[in-house]
């Protein structure tokens, strides 16, 4: 593990295992019952759940982490700067703490951002899997998805080739033909599947447990990768009950948007719509929402470096790279993208974005959302 101030950053399936379960056994003293349960998903490796149990419980903070397989190592971050920062600094005695430790172990293990058969979890979140059709996604397959060997890396080839797609969709078509998830490409990027995944059902086993039970609840999912260079948004579900701008104001938290069109981009099978459409409804004293940790930036230049990473990566999966130097440099820009470990910049405000984001939403919560 590479340290980082007084944190531990994971760099494997097997050192995020290890810190989980560490997490685990130093806070169970401080919590009147702690219950561990895990989940095979696939080839031996597995999803567990931490439940943390305050003796006069009052509510629940639910932690999610590595919906996006690669994206775990962050959640791993964010559980050590909210146990240190959060848990141990603020007065959450009748506060429960549970945390699911990655959702795709596979796609963890294996530093995908997909599961085991190449599908999106948070595009998998679905009761019907054929009522919507990606139609700028289908215009566009074969820029996303180069059915040969990745042969060039370089920005120039890749600038001209996402020139033209921007000239047929335009700059926010684009984002829509590939983050809104497609489901007739299952080598495409963003594939939401035709079925709910073994993982996706694990959670939700959870979630009836966790959200029909109990009313006071805040559930953070992990996520990387979009957003502001260098700075965490909030992104709340398109069906919470206020505004981004509402939002802003009363946590003090000033990056906060929405999951729809016109202020992050429409997502199918997102997690967190499945949970406000499914559970919250019109309960205020229930959120879910997702914090998303930006790495390569919201602009155009940052948009092509994402595009050429996802693209780049897939290919790589489906159909190999002429050489290793091309395989490694591809990677490299593809785990820079989710999780750039060695950039201060993005760790320091990582752990800034993350402490003043949290301290809002709880301060917000003890009054009542």
């Amino acid at each position: 593990m590479i340290k980082y101030k007084n944190y531990e950053l994971t760099e494997n399936y097997e050192e995020s295992k290890e810190l989980a379960e560490k997490l685990f056994n130093q806070h169970k003293k401080d919590f009147y019952m702690s219950f561990h349960e895990d989940y095979e998903i696939t080839e031996g490796l597995k999803t567990d759940t931490y439940k943390l149990i305050a003796e006069k419980e009052k509510s629940i903070i639910l932690i999610t982490t590595g919906e996006h397989g690669i994206e775990s190592y962050a959640g791993d971050l964010f559980l050590q700067i909210f146990f240190d920062k959060i848990y141990k600094k603020n007065d959450l005695k009748e506060v429960s703490v549970y945390f699911i430790h990655s959702l795709n172990p596979w796609g963890m293990k294996n530093k995908r951002r997909v599961n085991e058969n190449n599908i999106d979890l948070n595009r998998n979140f679905l009761e019907n899997f054929t009522a919507y059709k990606n139609h700028k996604y289908e215009k566009l397959d074969s820029f996303f998805n180069p059915k040969t060997e990745l042969k060039n890396i370089s920005d120039v080839s890749v600038f001209f080739k996402i020139m033209g797609a921007l000239l047929k969709t335009g700059k926010k078509g684009l984002v829509e033909a590939f983050a809104s998830g497609q489901f007739s490409y299952p080598e495409g990027v963003y594939y939401g599947g035709k079925s709910k995944q073994k993982s996706v059902k694990y959670a939700v086993s959870q979630y009836e447990k966790i959200f029909k039970k109990n009313k006071n609840i805040l559930h953070i999912d992990i996520h990387t990768g979009a957003g502001p260079r260098n700075r965490m948004s909030i992104v709340n579900s398109e069906y919470f009950g206020y505004s981004s701008q509402e939002f802003i104001k009363l946590t003090g938290y000033d990056i906060v948007s929405k999951t729809d069109a016109d202020e992050f981009y429409k997502i199918h099978g997102d997690m967190i719509d499945y949970i406000h459409k499914r559970y919250i409804k019109n309960n205020r004293e229930i959120l879910s929402t997702c914090f998303e940790y930006g790495t390569y930036g919201a602009d155009l230049k940052g948009l092509m470096k994402t595009l050429k990473a996802l693209i780049n990566e897939n290919q790589i999966r489906h159909h190999g790279a002429a050489d290793e130097n091309i395989k490694n440099e591809a990677l490299k820009e593809f785990k820079n993208l989710f999780y750039p470990l060695h950039d201060n910049q993005w760790l320091e405000n990582f752990e800034k974005d993350t402490e003043k984001a949290l301290k809002g939403i709880i301060e917000l919560k003890k009054i009542g959302l």
